[in-house]
């Protein structure tokens, strides 16, 4: 997904692997939001501490199997 970064106007593309896209996916449904909003999470906790890691992301709470 790529998204315009509001601070110098570049634009950032965010990789999601294919196991947190479907963490994600769940995640969306189960709260009843759409992918572009929990990827506007995921995007804002980068921004915070420049690394995301889906499972510990505290918004999400994401419960691994």
């Amino acid at each position: 997904m790529q998204r315009r970064d509001p601070q110098n106007e570049k634009t950032i593309c965010v990789v999601v692997k294919a196991q947190n896209w479907n963490k994600l996916k769940a995640y969306a449904s189960l709260k009843g939001l759409k992918m572009r909003e929990v990827l506007d999470i995921v995007i804002e906790e980068f921004f915070k501490n420049r690394d995301v890691r889906v499972s510990e992301m505290p918004k999400l709470k994401i419960k691994s199997n």
